[in-house]
């Protein structure tokens, strides 16, 4: 009885967190060629316990998760924070960087895998057929990482899938596999897909302080979190041009430069590639097809939010010829499928990350952004026209409409103000009657959400010019 209640003390000693360190050393040898994680990973507690729920071998619903997410959101990290966590309860842990992988996919992939296994892959014909034997005389579990599979998405997805599936089906469920990519895996049974999104604030100027300890303030902290929308890859470039080089720049000239440059400043040439922010989204950006490009650029230049509508009729106005709609909505289905756009599915919203969206009307030829300008004041012309109208039948539910369009209505007022005299006409007429319908009186002022009320201060002041 003593040892039993002595050996069942250790189990529960070993088990423990303060021994976790000691569990991955003594564990991680199984694991070859699995990598280190430089810095902790910060902000993604929530994510890491969920895919470790979704991965337990006691699940038996799910077989594949794919992490996916936009450019520098982090999902190599979370992976790899992942595969430690697994290690440290002694399940082997296989990795494989499929970035480095550029052709015979299913192949090269198979070899990999029976190398880290020890398995005798030398002088094999086909490694592929032999993944199969290995697969089926499987007794321990083991998960396999596949980070990075961008490529291998784009361009072998079906000798992806190929090797995916027939893991999974030798393996008698000793096997799971975790992948890493900006773009959603389809058409694959047990599978789970988790979208990795920005750092809180919080996070952010943590992960902040852990690049540059008592460097920044506050105040400097929160400053740029917001301007790199607590994107990782951009606060650990922020963190690495902070401390680069005889004389690296102040946090206040950082800060000044992420105003007027964005994407410039977090993509400095004395940096590796892969610390250079337009390196990182231009690779999503050159697999997307010409004309998903041309939308894209277009879809940055909105000011804010925007709905299926407002693209179809902004980008029908400004297309030299009518185009089904189809046209300009397969290339945002295409957008979001990559992570470059993100839809709101409660109010059927469009938004681009404000990183992204820099990039793309960096992007835009000044043709583009002519006619987008031009399409852009005769649609919303006519919307405030028709919110008029519907004001006089019904208030509340012109006023609400008219508060999720309230940065597409601050750029025509301001595009209008913009414009010569003579060429003011129209757009003044339509501006005066906004006015006075829906900025004036105790009614407006009652039915208008509370947060909405500094932006309708500042429109009062612009719309003052033309009444």
């Amino acid at each position: 009885m003593l040892l039993l209640l002595m050996i069942i003390a250790v189990v529960m000693c070993w088990k423990t967190s303060w021994l976790k360190p000691l569990r991955k050393q003594l564990w991680r040898p199984l694991s070859p060629a699995f990598p280190y994680l430089n810095k902790g990973i910060v902000g993604r507690s929530h994510d890491i316990s969920l895919i470790m729920e979704w991965i337990d071998f006691s699940n038996e619903d799910i077989f594949i998760v794919n992490i996916v997410g936009p450019p520098g959101i982090g999902k190599s990290a979370l992976a790899i924070k992942v595969g430690d966590e697994v290690i440290a309860n002694g399940v082997r842990v296989f990795y494989i960087n499929m970035e480095e992988i550029q052709e015979r996919q299913k192949q090269v992939v198979s070899s990999k895998i029976l190398s880290l296994s020890q398995y005798d892959s030398k002088q094999l014909t086909n490694p592929f057929e032999h993944l199969r034997h290995w697969a089926n005389a499987r007794w321990l579990n083991i998960i396999i990482l596949l980070d990075n599979c961008e490529n291998s998405v784009q361009k072998q997805r079906d000798e992806l899938y190929e090797v995916i599936e027939e893991l999974l089906k030798y393996s008698d469920k000793k096997i799971k596999i975790i992948t890493t990519s900006r773009s959603t895996l389809m058409h694959l049974e047990n599978y789970k897909t988790h979208k990795v999104g920005p750092l809180n604030e919080k996070a952010a100027c943590l992960l902040l302080e852990n690049r540059v300890p008592h460097l920044l303030n506050l105040t400097e902290k929160r400053a740029i979190a917001d301007l790199t929308g607590e994107v990782p890859l951009a606060l650990q470039i922020i963190g690495a041009l902070l401390n680069n080089g005889v004389n690296p720049p102040t946090p206040s000239e950082i800060i000044a430069s992420m105003k007027k440059h964005p994407i410039p400043t977090l993509s400095p040439l004395n940096l590796q590639r892969n610390m250079q922010l337009n390196a990182s989204i231009l690779l999503s950006y050159n697999y997307l097809d010409k004309t998903t490009q041309r939308i894209g650029r277009y879809l940055a230049l909105f000011p804010g939010s925007f709905d299926k509508v407002a693209v179809i009729g902004v980008l029908q106005l400004a297309s030299a010829q009518l185009r089904h709609n189809a046209y300009f909505i397969n290339p945002l289905n295409d957008l979001i499928s990559r992570s470059l756009l993100e839809l709101d599915t409660d109010s059927n919203r469009y938004v681009y990350h404000k990183l992204i969206k820099s990039f793309f009307a960096a992007h835009a030829k000044s043709s583009e952004k002519k006619k987008f300008l031009a399409a852009f004041q005769t649609y919303f012309a006519e919307e405030l026209h028709q919110w008029i109208n519907e004001y006089a039948v019904d208030p509340k539910k012109a006023i609400t409409k008219m508060d999720k369009e309230q940065h597409n209505i601050h750029k025509f007022i301001l595009s209008i103000q913009d414009m010569t005299y003579s060429n003011q006409g129209y757009y003044t007429n339509i501006i005066i009657t906004f006015n006075k319908v829906f900025l004036s009186g105790y009614l407006y002022l009652n039915l208008v959400q509370e947060n909405y009320l500094n932006v309708s201060t500042k429109l009062l002041i612009i719309l003052n010019c033309f009444s």
